[in-house]
């Protein structure tokens, strides 16, 4: 039915208003009981829910820092296609395309306000600000 979401796992009931008895995904369903109105289904189309897409999460710690933090995510860090460091006027402080661990030491740093960029490979880009104190 339009409009209608289920999660996987999820108990819900449903009732038939109407059915196509023509359509070859028709749903079966034993007869109502005698003074039962409601039809119980005990066969449904062969159909899978997928999983919900959680949003993607980073979190940098501490947060100022002075140089050194932690990257913290919610997925796999094999999943990060680029690792980039920007600082307020765009220009690029530090890159790197193998992350090995969440630990991070950046090799040159300046005070102020820096931009920590993640590429994914399905092409989501992640943005989370950070502030670099001596």
């Amino acid at each position: 039915m339009e409009g209608f979401h289920a999660k996987s796992g999820s108990n819900f009931s449903a009732q038939i208003e109407e059915l196509d008895c023509n359509s070859t995904n028709a749903p079966s369903f034993s007869p109502p009981k005698s003074g039962d109105p409601d039809h119980i289904i005990t066969e449904l189309p062969d159909f899978s829910l997928s999983q919900p897409q959680i949003p993607y999460q980073i979190n940098l710690l501490p947060n100022p820092n002075n140089g050194a933090f932690q990257l913290e995510t919610n997925f796999p860090l094999a999943e990060i296609e680029m690792f980039k460091v920007i600082n307020l006027l765009g220009t690029t402080t530090y890159e790197t395309k193998h992350l090995p661990s969440n630990a991070i030491q950046l090799p040159t740093y300046a005070q102020g306000v820096h931009f920590v960029m993640l590429f994914l490979k399905d092409g989501t880009v992640l943005t989370q600000k950070m502030m670099i104190r001596q």
